[in-house]
């Protein structure tokens, strides 16, 4: 509901102040919800380039090597040379899961300060934020690591 200025002899309307707040804490869930999605699709993607490229990458190495200079398979996909990789993609996908739960904890604060002030304002009713599955970005990320060392299985077993 907009009010009129008391300083301003000619009436121009004035936006209440929960009115301004409900709409930036509207725009900021918003914002965020957009920022989360894109988030943990930049994070799966990059962690799919980086599984598929090192998955080519050590076979690869493991074809050259054993077919040269007669290296036994399991040298070559040893667990000491495998890890380095799974390492990796276990840091990336930490620092995705901790950034998503980072914008995650800031979007349920602005929903649950949103649903404080649309009750007296607006008074449409959002439903209560729930965050029982605020571990489903955790699943996403860090099954990257455990898809890698079961691709090291994998091949070891066919060496």
């Amino acid at each position: 509901m907009e009010t009129v200025n008391p300083a301003d002899p000619g009436g121009t309307p004035v936006a209440a102040p929960l009115q301004i707040r409900e709409q930036w804490l509207r725009e900021e869930v918003k914002h965020h919800r957009v920022l989360l999605l894109s988030l943990i699709q930049w994070g799966v993607t990059l962690l799919a380039a980086l599984e598929s490229s090192f998955y080519f990458v050590r076979r690869d190495l493991a074809q050259r090597l054993t077919g040269r200079e007669h290296v036994d398979p399991a040298e070559v996909l040893s667990l000491a040379h495998w890890i380095f990789g799974t390492i990796l993609i276990f840091l990336i996908a930490l620092l995705f899961w901790v950034l998503t739960m980072n914008l995650l904890k800031r979007y349920y604060s602005y929903r649950v300060q949103l649903n404080t002030i649309s009750s007296t304002y607006s008074e449409i009713d959002d439903s209560e934020v729930k965050t029982h599955f605020q571990w489903v970005p955790a699943v996403f990320f860090l099954t990257f690591p455990l898809f890698d060392l079961a691709l090291w299985l994998t091949f070891h077993k066919k060496c």
